[in-house]
């Protein structure tokens, strides 16, 4: 009612508070109220636009030019004119300051999820033209953070930007935003996958690039093996992501397709979930049951050697019932947190018909299997050299007390391994003949063959050739079957 009185009375306010005061309320006040419709925010448009237009249409201002324009830029938004819009500020790019300047960023943002990427590349260039201009001097802040916004929305796939970690880190508090890092290797083959494959994928950008400041550093050289240090990275490709201050908010190892590896990312936005949060609050003291269960699974999807500890903390605190069921069954279920020797293990020997009922007796005869089939392995990839042939018999002797359901795929896993320690290739080749009867493909040791085969004379290659058809043979899986053949038969391709 007020500002009604006003415009019914223009002369008379003119006269007693004079014109430019008068000017500069009618623009101020005119300005507020397209204020909502250059920001599309239709629950705070009182007045409709075409009946703000026709008031000022009527005034006698001085910049009432300068409100008809910024009602012809709140018409772009309320048509959602995008293209339109961005043709007017590459039009007046080079002039346009202060209040003239927020109007046209505050329309873009209004229309921003309807731009497309060439949309906001031509706004880069734009925003780099006002930049240039010096009346522009103190919003070249304002200015940079629009710029750095809109090269992510532009930007195919994730935007890795070229920054030692120190400028990533100044970056990060200076538009607010957290870090993710890729801690990758040159000889990494999924670390090469996720930046060949799968990382230059729109949708992945799409999700990252507004979210984070993205940097990548090679873990062997340069700042990497002192970032690795402070990272703890232990496998790769692992990804941190940092708080804006640099401090670690989660981590994880290996790479995935674009929507399981986003779920991966988002979880650094949950408490219960993001590593860092969960360290500080273990540091803190908190060792409820609920926390320490999330913290060993993230420790040890993190390969972390504290997970043991963790873990042995949990134990301690369970009772019998607890400790058979399956809420727990993870602990013993993991070599590396329940070994061989350890307590946990032991409990599990004593209790196994209990965990049976609780977890599957095909589980529990897993379980128990893989701890000798680990041993196994290391002894045929040749990075076991301390194991000798009493400490195979040994194990032999504890498989056959254990009445595994694998009994004698193991056993003859065993005796495989005896002959490679013996070192006497042809009884290698004869116990392999015998025990691949008794072996799947899958648990059959191929890395000997390729050992093997290179100090075989001509008589014994075809033998093992055999070897690799029977197994080829007993292949159930087709497509599996054709690979397996195809891989024995570069391992015997003449050089």
């Amino acid at each position: 009612p007020d500002f009604n009185l006003i415009l019914a009375n223009i002369p008379t306010f003119e006269k007693n508070i004079g014109k430019e005061k008068l000017d500069e309320f009618l623009f101020s006040a005119y300005s507020r109220a397209l204020s909502p419709h250059l920001y599309g925010n239709k629950e705070r448009q009182t007045v409709s636009l075409d009946e703000l237009k026709q008031q000022i249409g009527k005034l006698d201002l001085q910049k009432k030019n300068d409100l008809l324009s910024l009602c012809d830029i709140a018409g772009l938004v309320a048509q959602g004119d995008v293209n339109q819009l961005v043709s007017k500020v590459e039009e007046k790019a080079a002039t346009l300051t202060g209040n003239d300047l927020s109007s046209m960023l505050m329309a873009f943002g209004a229309m921003q999820d309807k731009a497309t990427k060439a949309d906001y590349n031509r706004m880069v260039a734009a925003a780099e033209k006002m930049m240039a201009n010096p009346a522009n001097s103190e919003m070249k802040n304002y200015l940079e953070y629009y710029v750095e916004s809109w090269k992510n929305l532009a930007h195919v796939g994730v935007n890795f930007q070229d920054l030692t970690f120190e400028q990533a880190v100044e970056k990060a508090a200076k538009m607010r935003k957290q870090i993710f890092v890729d801690c990758y290797t040159s000889w990494c083959g999924p670390c090469k996958y996720m930046s060949n494959t799968v990382f230059p994928q729109e949708k992945m950008g799409d999700y990252m690039n507004p979210k984070f400041i993205c940097v990548k550093y090679d873990m062997e050289k340069g700042e990497g093996p002192e970032l690795a240090k402070k990272f703890g990275v232990r496998a790769y490709p692992t990804f941190v992501i940092l708080n804006t201050d640099g401090t670690v908010r989660h981590k994880f190892v290996g790479g995935g397709e674009p929507d399981r590896f986003i779920e991966r990312v988002k979880d650094a936005f949950d408490d219960n979930k993001a590593t860092g949060v969960l360290e500080a609050k273990y540091a803190e003291g908190v060792r409820d049951k609920e926390f320490l269960v999330k913290y060993v699974e993230s420790l040890i999807s993190m390969y972390s050697p504290d997970a043991s500890k963790v873990a042995a903390e949990l134990y301690g605190q369970l009772t019998d019932e607890e400790k058979v069921s399956s809420d727990y069954w993870f602990i013993f279920n993991n070599p590396d947190l329940a070994p061989a020797g350890s307590e946990a293990y032991e409990y599990l020997l004593a209790n196994r018909e209990k965990f049976a009922q609780n977890n599957t007796e095909e589980a529990v005869d897993k379980r128990l299997s893989s701890g000798y089939q680990r041993k196994l392995m290391m002894i045929f990839y040749g990075r076991d050299k301390s194991t000798t042939a009493a400490d195979l018999d040994q194990m032999k002797k504890e498989i056959v007390g254990l009445k595994l359901k694998n009994e004698k795929s193991l056993v003859g896993q065993i005796n495989i391994a005896k002959a490679l320690l013996a070192n006497n290739p042809n009884q290698l080749l004869t116990v392999c003949e015998k025990e691949v009867n008794n072996l799947s493909p899958e648990e059959f040791p191929f890395s000997i063959i390729a050992g093997a085969k290179e100090k075989a004379t001509p008589l014994q290659i075809n033998r093992w050739k055999k070897i690799g058809q029977k197994l080829v043979a007993k292949c159930e899986d087709k497509d599996m079957a054709k690979q397996m053949e195809q891989y024995i038969e570069s391992m015997f391709a003449k050089k």
